[in-house]
């Protein structure tokens, strides 16, 4: 799913984003018959807040978006909730039962029935507490998981790259 991956790169577009605005308002203010000295002592600072202002503005809608967008492994249509970090992800998806299994029997990661052990820590999360059914991958050597909880209609999706 990439979480990390596309957290850097959001972040990244960001700060090059304002890099080139306070490259471009640099250029004009040389158009302007500034010195170069002056065009450095206003472009750095300028450069500095404007990444920190759109970091803050427009890193976690735009990694969001990013994010939702390249994920083959998850539902495209039903999503209520989602809601990724640099390492785990949480979702929340309307689908009924049927759709849920055909869903699950065609997953690329290889889903199989769980047991609920990390319910714990899932479930204050995403709201789920008793869950129909509940699907999950093996346990990845980096303790990286997908695990997929089904109730009332809605299906619960907790992933953790590490």
């Amino acid at each position: 799913m990439n979480l990390g991956y596309i957290y850097l790169l959001s972040f990244f577009a960001l700060i090059v984003c304002s890099l080139f605005i306070s490259i471009l308002g640099a250029s004009i203010l040389r158009n302007w018959h500034f010195s170069w000295r002056s065009i450095i002592i206003c472009a750095l600072p300028t450069w500095l807040v404007l990444g920190f202002f759109s970091l803050d503005t427009f890193h976690q809608p735009l990694f969001v978006a990013w994010h939702q967008k390249q994920n083959t492994a998850l539902p495209r249509e039903g999503c209520l909730i989602y809601r990724p970090s640099f390492g785990h992800l949480y979702a929340i998806y309307t689908m009924d039962r049927e759709k849920f299994s055909s869903w699950v029997t065609r997953h690329p990661w290889k889903l199989h029935p769980g047991n609920n052990d990390l319910l714990f820590a899932d479930g204050p999360v995403l709201g789920c507490s008793a869950p129909e059914l509940n699907y999950e991958t093996e346990m990845a050597p980096n303790g990286g998981q997908l695990r997929v909880y089904y109730e009332k209609g809605k299906v619960f999706v907790s992933y953790n790259v590490m």
